[in-house]
């Protein structure tokens, strides 16, 4: 896995690609690329990237880019010295500080290295297997965290939720695919035009949650290269009661705690 740097409406993300035995990886250097697919989610959040395959490399574009970092990716495997190396040079500079790094896929079974990443307060995880959405949702998460604002209010999460979708007294099965306190995107066969009053019904835990929505916009044709990339549509909630608004706050927290380590 080669690692991005990000340049574009967030703070650019640099990322270090060591693979599973911790080891520098070979790969084009400062390539425009991403080698992973699941790494074209970062470019749909707007985030350029360039690569940097080694810890020397990671230091010289954290320089070069040195008022503009946002957050810091490293694989799960990486050698604790290694990334005691690069929370002293690179890490302290950033926002957010240490809670603006990401683990990606660290090893369940090594129990001192989480130990240690733990007690390095490490700040986000992406645990193996993931998705696109996954990846995204956690890059966004720890470019957020040097944000003056909350990053838990207005991030979408991702998830696998079955819901109603009722429309001009039509009710539909619909699968929703990421969520937040604001709205949510529902893959749906034949998703509504935009503008549509919707209402729809899921269920978080054992509680029921019905809502009045809006469609804010759909997607008529897959894109692969999208995060959202099934057929489906964008809806905005409109007018949720407290308790309603308590449930999906409660939901939505516990899954960015899902996120840490």
């Amino acid at each position: 896995m080669s690692a991005p740097i990000g340049r574009a409406r967030d703070p650019p993300l640099l990322r270090l690609g060591l693979d599973a035995g911790g080891r520098t990886q070979c790969s084009p250097r400062r390539s425009c690329r991403p080698a992973a697919p699941s790494a074209l989610a970062l470019l749909e959040r707007g985030i350029d990237t360039l690569y940097a395959n080694d810890p020397d490399e990671a230091l010289l574009l954290a320089r070069q880019e040195r008022d503009r970092i946002g957050a810091l990716v490293v694989p799960g495997s990486i050698s604790l010295g290694t990334l005691d190396g690069l929370i002293d040079r690179i890490v302290h500079g950033l926002p957010g500080g240490i809670a603006a790094v990401l683990a990606i896929a660290p090893s369940l079974e090594q129990r001192e290295h989480l130990r240690a990443l733990r007690e390095r307060r490490i700040g986000w995880v992406l645990r193996a297997p993931y998705e696109a959405a996954d990846l995204r949702f956690a890059v966004s998460a720890a470019l957020a965290t040097g944000d003056p604002a909350d990053p838990r209010v207005g991030l979408r999460v991702p998830i696998r939720l079955s819901a109603e979708v009722g429309a001009a007294e039509a009710c539909r099965g619909g699968l929703i695919r990421n969520l937040s306190i604001g709205g949510a995107y529902v893959v749906l066969p034949d998703p509504e035009e935009q503008g549509t009053p919707i209402g729809v019904r899921f269920h978080l835990g054992d509680s029921l949650v019905c809502a009045e929505a809006v469609v804010v916009h759909r997607r008529l044709q897959p894109e692969p290269r999208h995060t959202e990339r099934e057929i489906g549509m964008g809806i905005a909630f409109r007018q949720l009661g407290d308790p309603e608004r308590r449930l999906l706050q409660e939901f939505i927290r516990a899954r960015v705690e899902s996120f840490r380590l």
